[in-house]
């Protein structure tokens, strides 16, 4: 007698393997730490790239490097999601990254139905992959057949 192992569906609606749902990502974790400065700096301007200590280690510059490359990836996506056609399409994207980064579907939005959010962050992610090839973010995507 055959006895079938029965599996949970993948509940998570999210494909960890997708360069273009990485660099929304890091797009998203971008624009929620980024704030636009106002007023005046607390600090003379002469010691703002000042670091304390004099010690250089490695794995620390190998970090930053890191962060500014992620930094200038993630301005580069903000200009494509920005040149979407449509506020839909721009909030599609904006509320599946943070259902993704949440880890579950928490946001919403009232104005769309969730179809039809889904309907228009597919055709929002059809329109940024060109785009992100253009800019040399990401490679040419295999076809698919």
């Amino acid at each position: 007698m055959q006895t079938q192992t029965m599996r949970a569906p993948d509940a998570s609606p999210f494909r960890p393997d997708d360069p273009a749902e990485e660099l929304i990502m890091t797009w998203y974790y971008w624009a929620r730490s980024h704030r636009e400065f106002l007023g005046f700096s607390n600090g003379s301007p002469m010691f703002r790239a000042a670091k304390s200590g004099m010690t250089r280690d490695p794995q620390t510059e190998k970090d930053e490097r890191e962060l500014r490359i992620a930094r200038m990836q993630a301005q580069q996506v903000n200009v494509c999601i920005d040149g979407l056609p449509n506020w839909q399409m721009r909030v599609a994207v904006d509320l599946h990254a943070a259902n993704k980064a949440a880890g579950n579907r928490v946001f919403s939005n009232p104005r769309m139905t969730p179809e039809q959010l889904h309907g228009a962050y597919q055709e929002a992610k059809e329109l940024l992959i060109p785009m992100f090839v253009r800019r040399g973010l990401m490679g040419q995507p295999l076809a698919t057949a």
